[in-house]
């Protein structure tokens, strides 16, 4: 039995829970209206936890994608591999993003605004009001990691049967998704942001716990152990 496979499957499943809060959380409070409400998001113990969820969904995710990756690598090395680097883009890029946001934006220029001296404030004003355009274009990227390892992923599992074949089918989903999100937040096509606001929370949350399942069951069968080599003792 392959401890370390069944771990990777008990992280895809708490992945199923934080992308459950990734999506809730922010529906709990209110969205901030003008500058000055916005300056206040530090204080909102909803929103700060919103982003610690987002940081550690990236580690669970990521090591889910870790253990796909040794699976699919006896099918698909080129594929695989790949995938996995345009994950670690994405995974890379989104801590980067959520780390900046919690300890600069939020527990330091924000926190420290109100008792600055005026010239500091407009110092932090321009920070403030630049961070979301700086933040948007680190997430094109991000979003395009994540489109392209969803699509090698899928197209690997795919071709497998049972339970990996749905995993395939899920990941091939995401891709749509992921394109539908880049087109309402990047250009003016809007038409499909109401298909992607009762996509996302369903199918994302499936897509993970098939893949927590999948790697379950492959732990079970020792598909993670390595094939033994042929005249070895």
């Amino acid at each position: 039995m392959s401890t370390t496979s069944y771990i990777a499957a008990v992280a895809s499943a708490l992945s199923v829970v934080t992308t459950i809060l990734l999506w809730l959380l922010p529906r709990l409070y209110t969205s901030p209206q003008g500058f000055d409400e916005i300056l206040q998001l530090h204080k909102n113990p909803i929103y700060i936890a919103r982003l610690w969820v987002n940081f550690i969904h990236i580690f669970l995710a990521l090591l889910a994608y870790f253990a796909a990756t040794i699976l699919f690598w006896r099918r698909s090395p080129t594929l695989a591999g790949f995938g996995l680097i345009c994950f670690l883009l994405w995974g890379f890029i989104e801590l980067v993003g959520v780390s900046t946001n919690i300890f600069a934006v939020n527990f330091s220029w924000r926190a420290q605004f109100a008792s600055a001296s005026p010239e500091v404030q407009a110092q932090l004003k321009v920070l403030l009001l630049g961070f979301p355009a700086v933040w948007d274009a680190l997430f094109f990227v991000l979003l395009t990691g994540f489109l392209v390892g969803t699509f090698c992923f899928g197209v690997v599992a795919i071709s497998g049967r049972g339970l990996e074949w749905w995993v395939g089918v899920f990941f091939l989903l995401a891709v749509p998704l992921t394109l539908a999100i880049m087109l309402g937040g990047y250009t003016s096509v809007s038409f499909l942001d109401g298909v992607v606001s009762w996509t996302y929370p369903v199918l994302q949350p499936i897509s993970r716990a098939l893949l927590a399942a999948w790697l379950w069951g492959a732990a079970g069968d020792n598909s993670f152990k390595p094939t033994p080599v042929h005249g070895a003792a």
